[in-house]
């Protein structure tokens, strides 16, 4: 049997008002937008225009690393104006001379692809799994201020969502006995697992008299990640409260920058890797390309080789290696390197993905 050489497209879909989905990394929802001018038409005009400018810095803040921002061009009206598809408007309000509303930018996702790749971003539009965070003092208390900090929503409803420990009633005995230092996937994977996240962050929060330092490691089916220490400054006087919701921020910009190193893409790096794949039936290599055409750093396939049982394939990727590896265990395949040779197989349906 002769396989066709498998070409791997990556599509986006964008649909406007209402039916958007709240997964779409392209579309920049609920920008609050206002203007005064001579009239209500032109004030519109104003303040849609200036809501682009705010939605397009949201969303490069959303897919790209935050060491590369300055790096991004900087676009006038009319050029972002160029990368969105539609707008919808909510919660209009109009004077003779004022506009008032909010606003949904709907962004081409092909045109912001080409622009960021044509200067040279990396960037990450995959769907982003929420990650267990866990507050720490030298054990676990979820009656701590450090607690009550990530109870805030905005955490969850990011674009990484961050979730606290649900507080039911297994929680006590699954967290209470944690030690940071000796902290394994197993100690907490079901109960992450249990809340829809494959990873987990455990953050001891180490107050001192004019700073707070959190000490960070991420947990994953894979292994255990070491993430640098956070300090805060905190001034003298902070009630509790602020000041432990100065420190969740500055954890949050951590795990979301550590996470963004890790899976923001640089298209414009290629290689190829030579696997080999099992084949035990044409079902069973139908179901293997739908997988890699997935896949969103496969580019593309080429057949090599194939024997009964077996195919040798080239995979054109985009990025590096380590997130080819990540982004193939997201889509429930197994890249392994064993001797001389890489092998490609369907992943242990019981696995998690790497952290990322």
């Amino acid at each position: 049997m002769i396989f066709p050489r498998l070409v791997l497209v990556i599509l986006a879909l964008a649909l406007p008002g209402a039916a958007l989905a709240d997964s779409d990394p392209y579309t920049v929802a609920g920008v609050a937008v206002s203007a005064s001018a001579a009239s209500s038409g032109e004030a519109q005009t104003i303040a849609i225009n200036t809501g682009r400018q705010q939605a397009w810095t949201t969303l490069v803040h959303r897919l790209t690393r935050s060491q590369d921002w300055s790096k991004v061009p900087a676009l006038d009206d009319l050029g972002i104006q160029r990368l969105i598809r539609t707008y919808d408007i909510a919660d209009e309000r109009r004077s003779t001379t004022r506009y008032v509303a909010k606003v949904t930018y709907v962004f081409n996702a092909d045109a912001v692809r080409r622009f960021l790749r044509g200067a040279n971003i990396a960037y990450t539009d995959v769907e982003a799994h929420p990650i267990l965070v866990v507050p720490m003092g030298q054990a676990y208390a979820p009656r701590s201020p450090w607690a009550a900090a990530w109870n805030d929503p905005k955490y969850a409803s990011a674009a990484l969502p961050l979730i606290a420990p649900s507080g039911d009633a297994a929680e006590g005995v699954t967290l209470s006995s944690l030690q940071f230092g000796t902290a394994a996937w197993s100690d907490i994977g079901p109960y992450a697992m249990g809340m829809h996240a494959n990873q987990a962050v455990l953050a001891q929060a180490l107050p001192a008299r004019d700073h707070i330092t959190v000490r960070l490691k991420m947990l994953a089916a894979s292994g255990t990640l070491a993430l640098p220490d956070v300090t805060v400054p905190i001034a003298a006087g902070t009630p509790p409260a602020k000041a432990f919701g100065a420190a969740a921020d500055a954890v949050a910009e951590a795990v979301t920058n550590a996470w963004k190193s890790r899976s923001a893409v640089d298209y414009n790096a290629r290689a190829k890797l030579t696997v080999d794949v099992e084949i035990s039936s044409i079902a069973d290599w139908g179901e293997m390309q739908q997988k890699l055409a997935a896949v969103p750093t496969v580019l593309d396939v080429d057949i090599a080789a194939m024997n009964t049982g077996e195919a040798r394939v080239v995979l054109t990727y985009a990025g590096t290696l380590d997130q080819l590896h990540d982004f193939l265990a997201q889509g429930g395949l197994d890249l392994s390197h064993q001797g001389n040779v890489w092998r490609l197989a369907e992943a242990d349906p019981d696995a998690s993905a790497s952290p990322q």
